[in-house]
């Protein structure tokens, strides 16, 4: 059920379906609708004729004619007011209607911009805040559908203030700028030194770590569907690795997050895929300082390493 914030254009993305936020007559005036529509072509002006008009918060489907997606799921936004005529159940209902339109049809990648902010006057902020729990909350109860959300500028996300200052200190004073003083155990993300480091084989590697992802499933009473959905993880990717597919790193640094791991759990864990947390790399100090604080939501992880342009985890 991976929800994945992305920066881009929604017109380029290759998924199954785009969502298009417009109005109540489907006319294409400006903004997202705009681009979609361009992108899309002629032919998806006799579409939108065809379903007339949308209700605030509900979803209609078309093609996506010329578009890198199989279809075009059309959602009516609401107009900011001042947040008391129910404009916030309104957008949620536009991502939780859209998605539902997507299991129906079989969609399982959908692209979302960021609904209702811009000319609709939703503070961006408030309208990211709610696309997130609206998305989770569908996503985490019904489907294994994956979401892209595309965000235009990285200040429209809700990151608690002192939350950024703190990771930030954090990382500024553990940051090793000299990378031949790292311990060289990473595969993937490697500090490089004078000495050869020796590994196990792969098959010994997966092996290992099927093992120890089992084991600590069992140890921790949790479920494979709870441990990927928590760990922002694809369902048939995680299949592969408990079936012994060796993951990648920011896989398993997903899955210390999902299991709730601490530091020496976590490092074990690493070590069994033949990865290893390093002071050379941010993205490994900001989930190291997750994980000392006993901080265990990945979404509000991945929100910290996108404002930092650091790469998310999770299968994406």
């Amino acid at each position: 059920m991976p929800l994945h914030i992305v920066s881009g254009n929604i017109t380029k993305i290759k998924c199954d379906a785009v969502v298009n936020p417009t109005n109540i007559f489907l006319d294409p005036t400006g903004g997202v609708d705009w681009d979609i529509q361009i992108a899309a072509g002629d032919e998806l002006y006799a579409e939108r004729a065809k379903i007339g008009t949308l209700s605030i918060g509900h979803a209609a489907i078309t093609n996506a004619f010329n578009m890198n997606c199989k279809k075009i799921i059309h959602v009516c936004s609401p107009i900011w007011k001042d947040g008391l005529h129910g404009e916030d159940i309104l957008l949620a209902s536009c991502y939780t209607e859209s998605l539902k339109l997507a299991d129906e049809n079989h969609l399982r990648y959908v692209a979302f911009p960021l609904i209702a902010g811009g000319v609709n006057g939703f503070p961006d902020k408030k309208a990211f805040s709610i696309a997130k729990v609206a998305i989770q909350n569908y996503i985490n109860a019904n489907s294994d559908i994956v979401v892209y959300l595309i965000i235009y500028d990285k200040s429209d996300i809700d990151i608690n203030e002192m939350l950024k200052l703190d990771v930030a200190k954090y990382v500024a004073s553990n940051l090793l700028h000299d990378k031949k003083s790292a311990r060289p155990l990473d595969k993937e993300t490697v500090c490089l030194s004078k000495e050869m480091v020796s590994f196990p084989s792969d098959n010994d590697l997966e092996k290992g770590f099927s093992d120890k992802l089992i084991e600590l499933l069992n140890e921790k009473e949790m479920s494979n569907v709870e441990c990927y959905k928590r760990a922002n993880m694809d369902k048939k990717l995680f299949s592969k690795i408990i079936c012994g597919s060796l993951p990648k790193k920011r896989n398993v640094l997903a899955l210390c997050i999902a299991l709730k791991l601490n530091l020496d759990e976590a490092k074990t864990l690493l070590n069994c895929a033949g990865y290893s947390l390093s002071h050379c790399f941010k993205l490994d100090l900001v989930v190291e300082y997750f994980i000392i604080n006993n901080k265990y939501d990945i979404f509000e992880l991945n929100e910290v390493l996108f404002d930092n342009d650091l790469p998310l985890l999770g299968s994406i």
